[in-house]
């Protein structure tokens, strides 16, 4: 049993360059965590057979696009939360999808600020999904524990190769001035070219 933490952004450019610039690490961190302290003593996702793969999905907010929201107890005036309560299982992996749309999320959130947001998508799926074991009033207490000093103390910005977001490593095309012509945008130099690493 593994459990593998993706990260999605949008890799438009005009998006692509209000992405959290954290690193991977720090979701990592913050779901070992909430494994150590709500997963392995509620028993929960530890099917031996099974492998887990979380998707977490940042979207900015934006008030022409986003009018309507799932209902959790997570949500904020900030902060809009859509977990996935369904997840399918594919070839012995069961995908998990976690989404957030959120006013906070640009390339200026601080770590400690996007800790708490991803440390809410766990919360937001695992209350939706096990609501017998693991409330939010369980959840927000132990977010009292995360380790703030090790969150901050990651690199920040961090580097391009250490962000890790899904297709950081892949190229578009793009049609120029409306023609069959295209032009390939590769997403790791428009990154690059605008911030330098």
């Amino acid at each position: 049993m593994t459990y593998k933490i993706s990260r999605l952004f949008s890799h438009e450019p005009n998006e692509l360059l209000a992405r959290p610039r954290v690193s991977y690490k720090i979701s990592e961190y913050v779901f070992d965590y909430i494994r150590e302290n709500i997963l392995i003593p509620n028993k929960l996702l530890k099917d031996d057979k099974i492998d887990y793969s979380f998707t977490l999905s940042f979207v900015v907010f934006d008030s022409e696009l986003h009018k309507f929201f799932y209902e959790t107890p997570f949500n904020t005036e900030e902060n809009k939360f859509r977990p996935d309560t369904k997840p399918k299982i594919i070839n012995g992996v069961k995908e998990v999808s976690i989404r957030v749309v959120s006013k906070k999320i640009s390339a200026i959130i601080l770590p400690s600020d996007y800790a708490d947001i991803v440390y809410d998508m766990f919360g937001s799926f695992l209350v939706a999904s096990f609501s017998k074991k693991v409330t939010k009033e369980k959840m927000d207490e132990l977010k009292k524990g995360l380790n703030y000093t090790y969150i901050n103390s990651i690199p920040f910005p961090a580097p391009f190769e250490e962000q890790k977001y899904i297709a950081d490593s892949s190229s578009y095309h793009k049609s120029v001035d409306f023609k069959a012509i295209t032009e390939e945008i590769i997403i790791k130099d428009v990154y690059k070219k605008h911030f330098g690493f």
